[in-house]
């Protein structure tokens, strides 16, 4: 009973955590045009599928990298990094610079990049990243799909998102699951 409990604590915790970001995002969703929940169950997906301590070795990797890059010229590895899970590269590109967004290495970054970068990770700019980088997936899903066909353009964001089309049929159901709700509670309680 005692782990129940603390479970339900845990829980709220974590609704009372992401409240900010969610409204961040609910706002991103409505500026971008993004269908309502979209954001929103991205961050809960990839937050829910890669804990706390992943996110903060991968933060301090990202540094360390930075910091070589920066000492050594060593390029950085394009991996994905934060809540979100988003590339080096299009952090780097939604802060200017033209950099493919599949590339597997990235080079040199200079001082600024180095510090926008780094600030990006743990600002809500990070958010606007996010948007930013769905806006062109959902812009060519309703050229493939109509925007009344929400199940199936959700689906590809997913799929072009993540890489897997079952991220899309989940992100799908949770985006469903939200809007006919309005609080996302399966995957916060799985």
């Amino acid at each position: 009973m005692k782990f129940h409990i603390w479970e339900v604590a845990t829980q709220k915790k974590r609704i009372v955590h992401f409240k900010k970001p969610i409204y961040i995002l609910q706002v991103l969703e409505k500026e971008y045009e993004l269908p309502k929940g979209l954001l929103v169950s991205i961050l809960l997906i990839e937050t829910k599928c890669r804990p706390l301590y992943f996110r903060i070795a991968e933060y301090i990797a990202m540094l360390i990298d930075v910091i070589i890059n920066r000492i050594i010229n060593r390029p950085i590895k394009n991996y994905t990094v934060g809540k979100c899970q988003l590339g080096v590269a299009s952090i780097l590109n939604y802060l200017g610079d033209n950099i493919y967004p599949y590339v597997e290495y990235i080079p040199r970054l200079n001082k600024n990049q180095a510090i926008l970068l780094m600030k990006a990770l743990f600002s809500d700019e990070y958010y606007k990243i996010l948007a930013y980088k769905i806006k062109p997936i959902y812009n060519r899903a309703i050229n493939i799909y109509s925007p009344l066909d929400l199940k199936n353009v959700i689906c590809f964001i997913g799929e072009q998102y993540n890489g897997k089309y079952t991220y899309g049929l989940l992100l799908s159901t949770i985006v469903e699951e939200y809007n006919n709700s309005g609080q996302p509670a399966g995957i916060l309680t799985e």
